[in-house]
């Protein structure tokens, strides 16, 4: 798929709603989403640079045109949007070529890491929060169960 639209523009390809997209604009879209949701692997991209696609012009100008996910309603469809971060880095050569080594993929993996277990640990903090406020309130258990709680996670630690 990287082979078509190499303008390199961030316009997207889908300005009309979902209800009128055709087949193959749909099938489209979610072979673009897959990929874009790829580069959030470190080890998918140390392949992408050891195959060296990462250093073909024309891949990187795919690379430029799928900014376009970027826009919050595509952005909506993403699992994985740290791949956004990923795709900005990508835009950068020393960043493509240092991928190519073993130890700057590692050093990327644990980056990653770190930086899930930093939004989980401030996730798991707002939970309790949310939770603490909801019993200050006087909402008791019941409050805590409209929220989500009472087996939900947001139980005051």
């Amino acid at each position: 798929i990287w082979t078509a639209n190499l303008s390199g523009e961030a316009r997207g390809p889908f300005p009309w709603p979902m209800s009128v997209r055709s087949a193959a604009s749909t099938a489209r879209l979610e072979a673009e989403l897959e990929f874009v949701q790829r580069l959030a692997n470190p080890d998918y991209l140390h392949h992408l640079a050891q195959t060296r696609l990462l250093d073909d012009e024309s891949f990187c100008r795919y690379l430029g045109y799928l900014e376009y996910w970027r826009r919050p309603e595509y952005a909506a469809l993403l699992s994985f949007p740290h791949c956004l971060h990923m795709l900005e880095l990508l835009r950068l050569a020393p960043f493509r070529e240092a991928l190519k080594r073993d130890d700057f993929k590692a050093h990327v993996s644990a980056l990653l890491e770190e930086a899930w277990r930093n939004r989980l640990d401030f996730v798991d903090a707002e939970k309790a929060r949310l939770a603490r406020g909801l019993l200050a309130e006087g909402g008791g258990s019941s409050a805590l169960a409209a929220a989500g709680g009472a087996g939900g996670g947001l139980e005051p630690t």
